[in-house]
């Protein structure tokens, strides 16, 4: 008798004997293969470990993680691959790395066998767990020369699929930070969650490509991201972190599951060596992000925000109304696509939005319900997916200076900053949405027609003190900018009317085309009618 154990989920510990190999056909439970497969191996002399067992309902959803860290288009090899290991006390443990970020995860029931590693390719894998069931497992064998062999169920037969995959050594080694974590608590986790979706995007601007926990004010401390059009920023924290940190953005920590995965834990390695990269762990019950910090020093963001007390007009929406009013600005029509142009009108009485289709279309005004204000009349517009950004994370009160300063939403401890968008000339006409609304114009419209403006030209980040007023400006300077965007305008609208012509010629001869083979099958059939005898 020899004791063999196997690794299928049904059959932990089998007793098989002697097999003589009766090579009858017969079908095999899935019991029985795994028990045959792991038997003859033994008896080669090619089991050498014990198989990784990896259960599908798990990697599922872990692969989807997974694929946010690992690179698509890296020229080393290593890099596409996971790397599996089971740890002295039985835990599996999965990581992928892109070298700048590493992510582990734990599974959640520790597995018998010796400590191991390998290496797999994730597509190699993907592909395999693709095809399984979820309630089964699929089961990780070493080979020579790192030729790995994933295993997995079959119709009651064994499945296999060989892959190469470079040797463990060459895996890049994972940060170890030591030190005590420190609870992240929910409100805190959604400060920097809101703060990613306002970080910059371009690689040019590495220190505003994150989100920065400022701890420099020690009664309180600021969770800001920023793209230079528009901030946010939260306050009220209180961290024991001696300096301020640069989070990167990344799509990983905006992953459903990982939020979904109990409470985060941040621990940061030793910050006494300046030479030294400073690194950032973000942790859950059993995911962990190790992360580099963004290089740079995060400007100073403190001097974009707007003096509270200069505000004049202050509008307040009701905070049940906010999901509607973000869903209403962004079905509107919208005449200006790269920068979202929408205005915010107070005129006294009520608080409007302004819109239209086209550039030549007068302002249509659609009015918010329920919002009230107080102070003078302003028309400032900005950024509509600023705005309903703005609305959907819970802000309810809106500050203006004027037209040319940022707009201020807040509500408690947090606000975002909108930078205006400068239109050339007045709000001249807006076009009420029913019969029932007037229009009037605007404080600031002229007496005298103005000329078609330009397309919107979006202010610049820093503080709108800094910006010179339009009547500095050489008179010159402006007549020849006004006339170069008057015959962009004209060449656009040229360009745009020969491809409507050349659209509708193209049709009129696809028709002829239409007319004339049915005018010849007429032809036809009147030519075969004529040679019939009676």
């Amino acid at each position: 008798m020899r004791q063999t154990t196997g690794s299928h989920p049904n059959c932990p510990h089998t007793q098989v004997p002697n097999p003589s190999y009766n090579f009858a056909f017969k079908p095999m439970s899935s019991q029985e293969a795994w028990v045959f497969h792991f038997q003859s191996q033994t008896q080669k002399g090619n089991h050498t470990m014990t198989p990784i067992t990896l259960p599908v309902a798990e990697l599922k959803s872990a692969l989807s993680g997974f694929s946010k860290i690992i690179p698509k288009n890296s020229t080393l090899p290593v890099l596409q691959c996971l790397k599996i290991e089971r740890t002295q006390e039985g835990w599996i443990c999965l990581t992928a790395t892109d070298l700048d970020r590493f992510v582990t995860l734990r599974l959640e029931q520790p597995a018998k066998g010796e400590p191991a590693s390998l290496l797999v390719p994730f597509d190699n894998l993907q592909k395999v767990v693709k095809t399984c069931d979820k309630n089964q497992r699929i089961h990780l064998e070493a080979g020579p020369n790192n030729h790995h062999s994933i295993k997995f169920d079959l119709v009651g037969q064994i499945g296999e699929t060989k892959s190469k995959a470079p040797p463990v050594e060459e895996y890049p080694e994972i940060p170890r930070i030591n030190g005590e974590p420190t609870p992240v608590s929910e409100s805190l986790r959604m400060a920097i969650l809101d703060a990613m979706t306002c970080a910059c995007t371009d690689d040019t601007r590495p220190p505003l490509k994150g989100v920065c926990v400022d701890v420099s004010k020690h009664d309180a401390h600021y969770v800001v991201g920023t793209d230079g059009h528009h901030l946010y920023s939260c306050n009220s924290f209180n961290l024991p972190f001696k300096k301020s940190l640069l989070i990167p953005r990344h799509k990983f920590l905006a992953w459903k599951d990982f939020n979904l995965d109990g409470e985060w834990k941040m621990k940061v390695s030793d910050t006494s060596d300046a030479k030294s990269e400073v690194s950032l762990q973000i942790s859950s019950r059993r995911w962990r992000f190790i992360t580099k910090q963004l290089p740079g020093n995060f400007p100073n963001w403190q001097q974009c925000v707007p003096d509270p007390t200069l505000a004049k007009t202050h509008l307040e929406l009701v905070p049940d109304n906010l999901q509607a009013v973000a869903q209403v600005i962004q079905s509107m029509p919208c005449h200006d696509p790269k920068h979202q142009t929408i205005g915010i009108q107070w005129n006294g009485k009520e608080v409007a939005l302004l819109t239209k289709q086209e550039p030549t279309d007068p302002w249509s005004r659609i009015s918010i319900p329920d919002a009230k204000g107080t102070g003078p009349d302003v028309t400032i517009f900005c950024d509509r997916r600023y705005l309903s950004k703005a609305l959907e994370y819970g802000l309810t009160t809106i500050g203006l200076i004027d037209e040319i300063s940022p707009l201020r939403l807040y509500r408690g401890g947090r606000q975002m900053i909108i930078m205006p968008v400068r239109t050339i000339g007045a709000v001249e006409e807006v076009q009420p949405p029913q019969p029932a609304l007037t229009h009037r114009k605007t404080a600031t419209s002229q007496t005298s027609p103005t000329p078609q403006p330009p397309k919107p030209e979006r202010n610049p980040m820093p503080a709108p003190t800094n910006t010179p007023p339009d009547h500095e400006q050489a008179p010159g300077i402006d007549q020849i900018v006004q006339v170069i965007g008057e015959a962009r305008d004209t060449i656009v609208n040229g360009l745009n009317r020969l491809q409507d012509a050349s659209k509708q010629l193209r049709q009129l001869q696809k028709g002829r085309r239409n007319a004339e083979r049915g005018l010849q099958s007429v032809r036809a059939t009147i030519q075969s009618l004529t040679r019939l005898r009676i």
